[in-house]
């Protein structure tokens, strides 16, 4: 199972990625196990989660986008 919210990703190979926008994102996961840096329209990045489990994350310049993945 996958939850989307500001995230695309591809679940059945275990990576993850965010989309580009015109204004200046990151993402960090609640639990600090996973940073971007400040990406930019055409930037990427992408996370290979090696364990199942719930992971949260937030951009850190706009708090309140937040969002999870659940990988299994």
């Amino acid at each position: 199972m996958l939850d989307i919210k500001h995230c695309r990703a591809r679940h059945r190979d275990g990576h993850g990625g965010w989309p580009d926008d015109d204004i200046p994102h990151n993402v960090v996961s609640d639990d600090k196990s996973f940073k971007s840096k400040v990406l930019d329209t055409d930037d990427a990045f992408v996370y290979t989660f090696t364990k199942p489990g719930t992971y949260t994350y937030f951009c850190s310049i706009h708090p309140k986008m937040t969002g999870k993945i659940v990988v299994q």
